[in-house]
C-alpha cells in the first residue's frame, strides 16, 4: 500500500501535540489537549490496519508476526536498558520484580511495584499494552467474513467497556476495561497525569527512553502504515 500522505501529516501533528504536552508539563504550563495526540495515534493505527486488510488478504498469523517484528525488538531492548540501569543503581526509584518484568515484556497490564500504578517497566509502553490488545482482537477478526469483522470488533469493545462500568473488578488487567472518567478510575489511574509525575522521578531513564522512541519515530523511519 502506498503512503497516505494526509495520514502522515496527521501523525506528525499528533506527535508534536504530545511533545508540546510533555514540554508544558515540565515547564509548569498547561497544554492538556496535547495528550489527545495519543488517542489520535490509536485511531490512525486502527484505520491503517483496516485499509491494509481490505486491500490485500491477510492471515491472523501474518498480521501478528508483522506487528511483533516491528515493535518487540526495540521495545525489549529499551526495557532491558531500564532493567540494567535499575540493577546498576542508576534509577533508585525503580523497583524490580520478576512478575512485573515479565508482564512488561509481554504487554500484560500489571501494577508497578514502584508506584502501585498500572504501568509497564518502561512507562511509555502503556500505549503498547492497548495496541497489542487491539492487534489480537483484529487478528482474530480476520477469521470472520469481511462483513462481520467491524460489527464483531465494535461489539466486543462495547461489551468490555460495559463490563468495566458495572463489574466490581480490582485487578490490573480488569481495570484497563474502565473508561478513564469512570468514578473507580478518576483520581486513581490517569495515564497522562501519572506519566507527567513519573517524568520528574525517572531522571536518566526517562531521558534515554524518550530519545530512543524519538529516534524510532523520525520521519525517515516512519513506514507507510503505523505500527
Amino acid at each position: 500500500m502506498g503512503t497516505i500522505r494526509t495520514i502522515q501529516y496527521l501523525r506528525a501533528a499528533a506527535a508534536l501535540a504530545v511533545v508540546v504536552f510533555h514540554a508544558a508539563e515540565k515547564t509548569g504550563h498547561d497544554f492538556a489537549v496535547g495528550a489527545a495526540g495519543v488517542d489520535v495515534f490509536f485511531v490512525i493505527s486502527g484505520f491503517i490496519m483496516w485499509v491494509i486488510s481490505d486491500r490485500r488478504p491477510l492471515t491472523p498469523a501474518k498480521f501478528i508476526w508483522d506487528r511483533i517484528r516491528r515493535i518487540v525488538p526495540i521495545y525489549w531492548f529499551a526495557t532491558a536498558v531500564m532493567i540494567a540501569g535499575a540493577l546498576a543503581g542508576l534509577f533508585p526509584n525503580l523497583a524490580l520484580t520478576l512478575d512485573h518484568v515479565l508482564a512488561s515484556l509481554f504487554f500484560i497490564p500489571f501494577r508497578s511495584p514502584s508506584s502501585g500504578e498500572i504501568w509497564p517497566l518502561l512507562v511509555q509502553g502503556w500505549t503498547l499494552n492497548f495496541e497489542m490488545l487491539f492487534y489480537a482482537v483484529f487478528a482474530a477478526s480476520l477469521l470472520l467474513p469481511r462483513h462481520w469483522r467491524l460489527p464483531a470488533i465494535a461489539g466486543l469493545f462495547v461489551a468490555l467497556v460495559t463490563i468495566g462500568w458495572v463489574a466490581p473488578l480490582e485487578d490490573a488487567l480488569s481495570l484497563t476495561l474502565y473508561p478513564a472518567d469512570h468514578p473507580r478510575i478518576r483520581g486513581r489511574y490517569d495515564p497522562r497525569r501519572a506519566l507527567a509525575e513519573r517524568q520528574n522521578s525517572r531522571g536518566g531513564g526517562r531521558f534515554f527512553a524518550d530519545r530512543l522512541f524519538a529516534w524510532r519515530l523520525r520521519p525517515d523511519r516512519i513506514p507507510s502504515s503505523p505500527l
